[in-house]
């Protein structure tokens, strides 16, 4: 269940009454762990650090990165678990990606704190502007789906953040006098913002194919047709090349 504060948030967003099961909970609390832990560890490092700086601290940034990571992994698994079960909820459908959107901006908070207002703080905004919109329309319209480039736009989004916060922890190690992270620092610096400009880039696209969708909802059911078929062409495949595999690893030995 929803804490108070949660429930008031969900109402000012516009979203369905809640309704308890495996998979909204798994929507909760990893988007619980994913917002407290990235934005706690941080600050964990900033409080202790100013106290008392040394090598103990910089295992909050460790710490933030894999939360980060983790939770976002843990976002495949409510929908999976939902699929498994046949437990689709309005509202699990409306908190999933907010969820998202909660954890990736507690995670741009924290680059921003650290970086300061750089060049691809530009792409913040406009991925920040295009998580609004679709909030509201999702609000609003109780039957919209994600679509397939607002999921790619997600994944790239996720893994360019966590790159991000990577180069964070590979900048206190060259401040150390560690010199053989300076390639990691620039390379995973250099890469997390390009994948951050990406994902900006794909947000009018998803944004556009959002416009359609609702203007043309047969040109929708096509497209998610096609869609469907061949992510299941994919799993199909995917099982076929394992099971080879398998049917070796259970073969006894003589």
């Amino acid at each position: 269940m929803p804490t108070r504060f949660e429930s008031w948030v969900l109402a000012h967003l516009g979203a369905p009454a809640w309704q308890n099961s495996d998979p909204n909970t798994i929507t909760l609390w990893r988007t619980r762990i994913g917002v407290l832990g990235t934005l706690g560890s941080y600050a964990l490092y900033l409080i202790g650090n100013a106290l008392l700086p040394g090598p103990l601290w910089i295992m909050c940034i460790v710490a933030m990165v894999v939360i980060f990571a983790l939770a976002a992994i843990a976002d495949m698994a409510d929908g999976a678990v939902a699929r498994a079960k046949d437990a689709k909820t309005k509202i699990g459908q409306f908190i999933d990606p907010v969820g998202d959107k909660f954890q990736v901006g507690s995670a741009f908070i924290v680059l921003l704190v650290r970086y300061g207002w750089q060049k691809w703080a530009w792409a913040i905004l406009i991925i920040l502007a295009y998580d609004a919109c679709v909030t509201v329309a999702r609000s609003r319209l109780t039957n919209m789906r994600t679509q397939w480039v607002a999921k790619i736009k997600s994944f790239v989004l996720f893994v360019g953040v966590a790159l991000l916060l990577y180069s964070i922890f590979a900048a206190e190690e060259v401040r150390a006098g560690k010199s053989e992270w300076e390639p990691w620092f620039a390379n995973t610096l250099s890469t997390g913002a390009s994948l951050l400009w990406m994902a900006a880039a794909l947000c009018p696209v998803s944004g556009m194919l959002y416009l359609v969708y609702w203007r043309f909802p047969v040109v929708q059911q096509k497209v998610y047709f096609v869609c469907d078929w061949l992510s299941e062409m994919t799993k199909l495949a995917v099982w076929g090349c394992l099971l080879p595999i398998t049917r070796l690893l259970r073969r006894p030995k003589s």
